[in-house]
């Protein structure tokens, strides 16, 4: 399918070839999601991916068939981290390579891998396990698809360094694009700073190098701009507007069951303020109103599940296909969108956009944002007056918050108004595909 609304036509050989090295294309988390959406158009036999052994098994092969799995020749792991992680095998790969040959990076699940994993976390040594590494394998198959442009999603130091070296012995235009500020935080430990010299040291080397640079978020086009004086495009997830629900009737009075939603993790750094809206919804409870919230997660059978459910009107569920959020969002009154308030979370999300933000706005139901001030998230829903937000930590205003989108049937209307409007204007997949083709196709810059 060739976009449609361009102003001159768009023929088969306009499209550039790209290489992917990284991110697979998927509809289970943001990276997926959101490179899925923009390549949507573009032709599969341009398009070639290169990724590791963990993700080959997740890609989607209706956006990309030809993939070459990063393996046992290109990861080196070095000792004592070979312990407990593995690669599988290198090699060209096809969709018909069974799920169950892709081995895990996580091999060895005993009980002392998640000792020696914090260890290695806490001393920050954990960034010296993994380093990639070209193989003639990889170049001969690389060239035999001689791609025009090579985009990735860095997000971790051994990607970082290995697109570095990478770049220059193949000397194409590279296409980098940033979904979280990870090289501010990704640093622990007596390291810590070394890290942090290093990675502002090769990030600098490779924003100098390439030709197109990405961020998720306004926020993040503009900080990068400043901290690496170079131009920052920002791309975050498009949708399709055909394929979305919008809520109609929002009308919150007479209710007698107020539900409210969160899709997402539960481990990690999002536990804390999910925990805190579970207390929240049960301190404000009424004889003549039950507020409740639903949990669609990945996470839905680990341990903190037990710590979240103790509480009562809170129910947990497995997550559901993509295609099924539309649906999904619709049936509730609130659609809850966290982010963590430590310290270094916050360093690596200020300048994120979470992907489900345009899905969330174009549905219509009243967003509450729980996220620190300092967070692009917090900043641009409250800017445009999409939802209720939240920038702090504080069970009392998380519960005021809660009770005026409960109560205030006017403001619920005003900001979903708002959304719904914001995310057509903004995130139309038609639009935002289209001004990706312009930025991305160097052969027509």
């Amino acid at each position: 399918m060739l976009p449609n609304n361009m102003n001159q036509q768009v023929e088969f050989s306009d499209y550039p070839k790209i290489l992917v090295i990284g991110q697979p294309f998927h509809n289970k988390s943001g990276g997926g999601i959101t490179i899925s959406n923009l390549f949507k158009n573009f032709p599969k036999s341009n398009i070639a991916l290169a990724t590791d052994y963990k993700n080959v098994g997740r890609n989607d092969y209706t956006y990309c068939k030809n993939v070459y799995r990063l393996g046992n020749k290109e990861y080196k792991i070095f000792f004592p981290f070979s312990l407990v992680f593995k690669t599988g095998n290198s090699g060209a790969v096809t969709e018909l390579v069974p799920t169950a040959n892709n081995v895990s990076i996580i091999s060895k699940k005993k009980w002392y891998y998640t000792i020696l994993e914090n260890i290695f976390f806490k001393l920050g040594i954990n960034l010296l396990a993994i380093r990639i590494t070209s193989t003639k394998d990889l170049e001969i198959w690389i060239e035999k698809f001689n791609p025009d442009i090579i985009y990735t999603q860095l997000g971790s130091i051994e990607l970082l360094l290995f697109i570095e070296k990478f770049m220059r012995r193949f000397n194409k235009p590279l296409a980098i694009h940033i979904m979280d500020d990870w090289p501010v935080s990704i640093g622990r430990g007596p390291l810590k700073y070394y890290w942090s010299w290093l990675i502002d040291k090769k990030l600098k080397s490779v924003v100098n190098y390439s030709s197109i640079n990405l961020a998720i978020s306004e926020g993040m086009s503009n900080e990068y701009a400043l901290r690496y004086s170079k131009q920052f495009d920002f791309f975050h997830n498009p949708i399709e507007l055909d394929k979305w629900i919008t809520k109609v009737d929002i009308n919150s009075s007479n209710k007698k069951n107020f539900r409210i939603l969160y899709t997402g993790r539960i481990s990690g750094e999002h536990y804390k303020s999910l925990e805190d809206i579970c207390i929240a919804i049960n301190n404000i409870q009424r004889d003549d109103l039950t507020i409740s919230i639903d949990v669609y997660s990945p996470d839905w059978d680990i341990f903190l599940v037990k710590k979240i459910t103790r509480y009562p009107n809170v129910f947990v569920y497995p997550s559901i296909d993509h295609k099924g959020i539309p649906n999904l969002l619709v049936q509730y009154d609130i659609l809850f969108l966290p982010l963590d308030f430590s310290k270094n979370s916050t360093k690596f999300t200020k300048l994120s956009m979470p992907t489900k933000a345009s899905e969330y706005l174009i549905s219509g139901v009243p967003i509450l944002i729980y996220a620190p001030y300092q967070s692009e998230l917090f900043r641009h829903f409250e800017k445009h007056k999409l939802a209720f937000v939240i920038g702090e930590r504080s069970l009392d205003k998380l519960q005021n918050g809660i009770s005026k989108l409960v109560k205030d049937t006017e403001y619920r209307t005003k900001i979903s108004n708002n959304a719904v409007e914001y995310a057509k204007a903004n995130y139309n997949a038609e639009i935002v595909r289209e001004r990706f083709f312009k930025t991305i196709n160097l052969k027509r810059n």
